[in-house]
């Protein structure tokens, strides 16, 4: 038995690489949360006002909780309240066209 293990343990010995394989990066993929935000429909930016602020988190944890994903569920919950969820890139492009269309409407 002890011949067995060590021959098998000489085989698998053999089976390992002299060469490193090339680096893994530490993130394969971003999470949704962090390439997504979520802006009011209206272009008023919520971090302006306490009162919006506390709105926006009292909506998410309704629609989200403490998910890290966003869902098609609690995004569409989300869209009801009012929210958009845009890639970060995008956002103040958007942002602008929103406050620009709201200060249309006036």
């Amino acid at each position: 038995m002890k011949k067995a293990i060590l021959i098998v343990s000489l085989a698998l010995g053999g089976c390992q690489s002299s060469t490193r394989p090339a680096a893994i990066p530490a993130v394969v993929a971003q999470p949704q949360s962090q390439d997504y935000v979520w802006l009011r429909r209206d272009g008023q930016r919520a971090s302006s006002s306490p009162v919006l602020l506390a709105q926006f988190n009292s909506d998410k944890r309704a629609c989200i909780g403490d998910a890290t994903e966003v869902t098609s569920e609690s995004e569409s919950c989300m869209n009801t309240k009012g929210y958009i969820y845009v890639r970060s890139s995008e956002a103040p492009t958007i942002a602008a066209q929103l406050a620009a269309a709201r200060s249309g409407r006036r």
